[in-house]
């Protein structure tokens, strides 16, 4: 039976049944604004126990307009939320690839309303996931569809094309082998349907230096329809302009297309306004009599790039008679070099050349590389931020599971290391071949360092010293003390005076939203200070200020005392520079070797049975339809 009830008086918060075809909860928030205009609108009696709960529960956690937020937003933090999830999964960082929970997540966000729909669906097509061929199957035919638009849909099959903006994808598996008796995918058909790419990837199996040795393993069939001419004509004829793109040397033979025609390919539209290349797996395979060749078809199209401010190289080698860093002419943001044979000498040229815009460097399991680079960093790279360098190398066969350094001394002879003013990361592991000498000149030098070091905020450390373990363990604790107390930030506890006001604190000033003259009515708190005839509004703002929260002005006053003790010195030492910025300061000396996989004590614990070893957790609670490739 309907009847007329009465206005719901809430502060910003009114319930009403969500009808439709696309339903996820019972109910949604309606705006104040809609509020008025539904004040005698019939209510079914059936809901008015789920419409009171709902009111009592207003007070202790009201709810955002979260679906009347822009789409730019909600598309960021669903986008932020879901990489975060695949962090969890144990995905690598660089990839930002979407994981099982993470995909599962997004589409289950979709559902909660209709302003959700477009912005969890665009950070799901953002980057797809091909984690089989029958995902890139499914993609593919939802991309190419002529289906009409459903006007019971969400979000129109247009959209979807334009919501896909990088592509990476494993090359072999999905664009040369068979997979369930349906053909390889064709690269070109898929391009031809992603008019705003942005990114384009194709990944090997051995890409990564943990998993190098499976491309030794892995058959050459089928790796030239990877990179292919058509597919490059595809995208500078679709109007794609892609800004990071992918060279992988493990597809297509030495001296064929397209290593012999990259400068080519760089001045077509689609690769002009490339900022990020990656290169994988250079003069690897490729015979001495072409390597020189392609080593200067290379740098040749690298230096054309006008825009190119992100290099990556990733198990290559640099090195030969036409050097790759000795003739780039690029000065870059971000330098990766990640398991290639390049040497400090090398290094510090190209730095002193071309390393004054450079704000990040890496430089992981290279076997060649030492310290030596560090005498020159401070005037080479003046705007350098973070600066992370891994020594745990992995060996390209199978029989070579700990590969040793290719240098004698990790900080040679005559080298002073100097760190740049504008550091805020400094991460050196698995640091090899150290002297104790050069390990006390490295620290002595850092820590010298410290009043021109004001952004400093994270110092990780892990080296593996040459010396007896009685020794070891004094200079262990003398430099892991003297570290802490120069760059760790102290805490200071709060004055007895801070506290948080909770009277008069309602759900009108929680509530999100415009203000309105009820909430400018009803949700300042009352101030307990003293009336006065010619109390000044200086008084009364700083009286308010002390009240709310242990007042800013006491934590801004924390923030000047932790400024000056940082900048005070040591009584017995007065050269002695207190920096006190660091919220993580890891210093770690050990002569353990370090072994391609790291296991701890979490590997060794048993799991608990959970009483039901048969359901897996897979089970999908939306419809194989929606979505359409998952």
């Amino acid at each position: 039976m309907v009847r007329r009830s009465q206005r719901l008086q809430t502060s910003k918060l009114s319930v009403r049944p969500q009808r439709g075809k696309h339903r996820i909860s019972s109910f949604t928030t309606v705006p104040p604004q809609e509020e008025s205009a539904r004040a005698d609108s019939p209510v079914v009696d059936n809901n008015a126990a789920e419409v009171l709960a709902v009111e009592k529960m207003a007070d202790y956690a009201p709810s955002p307009y979260l679906q009347f937020l822009e789409f730019d937003l909600l598309f960021h933090t669903f986008q932020y939320a879901a990489w975060a999830l695949s962090e969890e999964e144990g995905l690598p960082n660089s990839t930002c690839l979407l994981g099982k929970s993470s995909t599962a997540w997004l589409l289950q966000t979709s559902r909660v309303c209709k302003s959700f729909a477009q912005p969890a669906l665009a950070a799901l097509y953002y980057k797809p996931t091909f984690a089989s061929p029958s995902q890139a199957r499914n993609l593919l035919s939802h991309l190419r569809s002529t289906q009409p638009h459903s006007p019971h849909s969400l979000v129109p099959l247009q959209m979807y094309r334009s919501w896909v903006k990088e592509i990476s994808m494993p090359a072999l598996s999905i664009l040369a082998y068979k997979d369930s008796g349906h053909d390889p995918i064709d690269i070109d058909r898929l391009l031809e349907v992603a008019p705003m790419l942005r990114g384009l990837s194709f990944q090997a199996l051995g890409d990564h230096p943990q998993n190098k040795q499976l491309a030794y393993n892995n058959s050459v069939k089928g790796r030239s329809k990877v990179y292919k001419q058509s597919s490059i004509e595809v995208l500078d004829s679709g109007g794609v302009r892609l800004k990071s793109f992918n060279w992988n040397y493990y597809f297509n033979r030495d001296q064929t297309w397209p290593w012999c025609s990259l400068l080519e390919i760089h001045s077509m539209a689609a690769f002009g306004r490339l900022e990020k290349v990656q290169v994988s797996w250079f003069n690897v395979f490729t015979k001495k009599v072409n390597r020189d060749k392609q080593a200067t078809s290379l740098v040749n199209s690298l230096n054309f790039l006008p825009r190119l401010k992100d290099l990556t190289f990733t198990i290559s080698q640099l090195d030969g008679d036409v050097h790759v860093l000795l003739n780039l002419s690029k000065p870059l943001e971000h330098l990766f070099i990640i398991d290639c044979d390049v040497d400090s000498a090398s290094l510090a040229h190209y730095l002193a050349k071309h390393g004054h815009q450079l704000r990040s460097l890496t430089l992981n399991h290279n076997r060649s590389l030492n310290l030596g680079f560090l005498g020159g960093l401070a005037t080479s790279c003046s705007n350098l931020e973070k600066l992370s360098m891994n020594m745990q190398y992995y060996g390209l066969l199978m029989s070579q599971h700990y590969p040793e350094p290719q240098f004698k001394q990790l900080l040679p002879e005559g080298v002073i290391p100097s760190w740049p003013s504008t550091l805020q990361r400094i991460e050196l592991t698995y640091l090899r071949r150290c002297s104790q000498e050069a390990a006390k000149l490295l620290l002595g030098t850092l820590v010298d360092s410290a009043r021109s070091l004001p952004y400093l905020r994270v110092i990780i450390i892990k080296a593996s010293v040459d010396m007896d373990w009685r020794a070891r363990v004094k200079l262990r604790d003398e430099w892991d003390r003297r570290l802490g107390k120069i760059f760790k930030r102290q805490a200071f506890a709060l004055e007895p005076r801070a506290r948080t006001i909770t009277s008069g604190y309602t759900s009108d000033t929680r509530a999100f939203g415009p203000p309105t003259a009820h909430k400018r009515k009803h949700s300042q708190p009352e101030l307990s200070v003293p009336s006065s005839g010619r109390r000044s509004k200086r008084l009364e703002r700083n009286a308010s200020l002390e009240v709310v929260a242990g007042s800013s002005v006491s934590r801004l006053a924390h923030v000047e005392r932790a400024d000056q003790v940082a900048g005070t010195p040591n009584e017995g030492d007065t050269r002695l520079f207190i920096q006190g910025k660091c919220h993580t300061v890891e210093f770690r000396i050990e002569n353990l070797r370090p072994a391609e996989t790291q296991y701890l004590e979490k590997d060794f614990l048993d799991d608990e049975v959970s009483g039901d070893e048969d359901w897996d957790g897979s089970d999908s609670p939306w419809d194989d339809s929606y979505a359409a490739y998952i």
